[in-house]
């Protein structure tokens, strides 16, 4: 089987028609977030989530911050592919701490964790925790993977109550 490359989080398709939803949201002052983070709306702008285990995800950035001490004065709006229910989205699969992971077909139709790469400013599936930090719902192999592949795209969607629109008090 085939190692796959790391690549950024994507929108792939909808459960419904169309293309995955973007909004535009007006950026906070110094983000340094890239394409394909998750991100999250504090106050009116929006900021790169800060944790793994964050409780509420808006989407992912679908385009880079401006990295701009005046994003807010200037008005500065970032594009987000919004993490509904109904988006599906593609991301590589990994071990905790960023390990190898081969897949496996238990790997899918399962719920599990997220882990990001700060490094690289990436984001992985967490093959290792599907009990401890739920956070997506893994569907199947992506685009170019299939069983048995090393670090394999997966086609997964967000659980509502991690993300803002469906976060409760």
């Amino acid at each position: 089987m085939a190692t796959i490359a790391d690549n950024i989080v994507l929108a792939r398709m909808t459960f419904t028609e169309g293309e995955p939803p973007i909004f535009y949201v007006p950026e906070a002052n110094s983000q340094s977030f890239v394409k394909g983070e998750l991100v999250y709306i504090v106050g009116g702008y929006l900021t790169k989530v800060p944790a793994d285990a964050y409780v509420s995800v808006y989407g992912v950035a679908a385009a880079p911050s401006a990295n701009s001490a005046s994003a807010q004065a200037n008005g500065v709006m970032t594009p987000v592919e919004l993490a509904l229910e109904t988006t599906v989205f593609e991301a590589n699969m990994k071990q905790t701490g960023l390990a190898n992971h081969t897949s496996v077909a238990g790997d899918f139709g399962v719920v599990m964790a997220i882990q990001r790469d700060t490094v690289n400013n990436k984001m992985f599936l967490n093959a290792s925790d599907v009990v401890t930090n739920p956070r997506v719902f893994v569907h199947g192999p992506g685009q170019g993977s299939v069983v048995g592949d090393v670090n394999p795209r997966a086609l997964f969607t967000f659980l509502a109550k991690y993300t803002q629109f469906g976060a409760t008090s």
